[in-house]
């Protein structure tokens, strides 16, 4: 999810007329850092990974995103929730063609 922050990517969409194909660019988004407040600041759960990258598809326009990172893993209250949750639900929008890796 990126906040908002899928202003540019919205403009620069609206702008081309056609040559600039989807294809030539690339879409980037995070997931995982969601609040400003230290309290609620992170969510690395499946159903918040999946919520967050289907925002950002339809904020942004676009039916897939190429890349997803991963916003400060370090942050996950374990490495367990990232492979038991976060992980699974990247490999989940893979495989319905949300994203390319």
């Amino acid at each position: 999810d990126d906040g908002g922050n899928s202003a540019p990517l919205n403009h620069l969409r609206r702008k081309r007329t056609g040559s600039l194909p989807r294809s030539r660019l690339i879409v980037n988004t995070k997931v995982g850092r969601y609040d400003a407040n230290p309290l609620h600041q992170f969510d690395f759960s499946y159903d918040t990974t999946i919520q967050s990258i289907q925002r950002s598809l339809e904020r942004m326009n676009c039916d897939y995103i190429d890349v997803i990172q991963l916003h400060d893993p370090e942050f996950a209250p374990s490495i367990s929730l990232l492979k038991q949750e976060t992980i699974p639900a990247l490999v989940e929008c893979r495989k319905r063609g949300w994203a390319k890796a």
